[in-house]
């Protein structure tokens, strides 16, 4: 016959190793959304080294033409009126660094929805092509990677947020048993 100090160390053992098990369930089950992240972290920092847009040709009557060129973000923010392109920069910095975050913590709701929050000025930014002037330049391939990239990104935080509070709901509470 056991004690009721003992059955209480026996109780509080089972509860922490639960709580451990459930822990590592929802790591593996987090971790897929992590393998994701890295790369699009990656691409997304690259990506701000390669021109987003076209070049863009004016031709007048007179047979002549005036081509404008943008190069990348950083081309484009160390221009005179190139405060969008800064804005750009910082925007993905901030997106880069949140998918890494997100790669190395995959059970927190908090980044995913911050990726989303972050995501949504750089796709306006990218449809609207702000401090580009008229006519406005299309998107480049590597315009059009980037904007593939951050819809991907909301796609995948949106899925990861989700099932984080899908599983906490369905989580028991402390001290439940199963």
């Amino acid at each position: 016959m056991n004690s009721p100090e003992a059955d209480e160390r026996t109780r509080s053992a089972e509860l922490r190793l639960s709580r451990l098990e459930g822990e590592l369930r929802r790591q593996r089950s987090f971790a897929g959304y992590a393998r994701l992240y890295g790369p699009l972290a990656v691409l997304a920092a690259m990506l701000s080294f390669m021109p987003i847009f076209d070049d863009v040709v004016i031709e007048y009557d007179n047979g002549s033409e005036l081509r404008r060129w943008f190069g990348s973000l950083w081309d484009m923010a160390g221009r005179a009126g190139g405060d969008p392109a800064t804005l750009g920069i910082l925007l993905v910095l901030i997106f880069t660094t949140l998918l890494v975050a997100a790669t190395f913590r995959p059970t927190t709701v908090g980044l995913p929805v911050s990726v989303v929050v972050v995501a949504i000025p750089m796709v306006i930014m990218l449809v609207t092509r702000p401090g580009t002037g008229t006519p406005k330049p299309d998107l480049s391939a590597h315009g059009m990677a980037g904007m593939t990239i951050v819809i991907l990104a909301v796609v995948i935080a949106v899925a990861q947020a989700a099932h984080v509070l899908s599983a906490r709901r369905s989580d028991p509470p402390a001290g439940a048993s199963r």
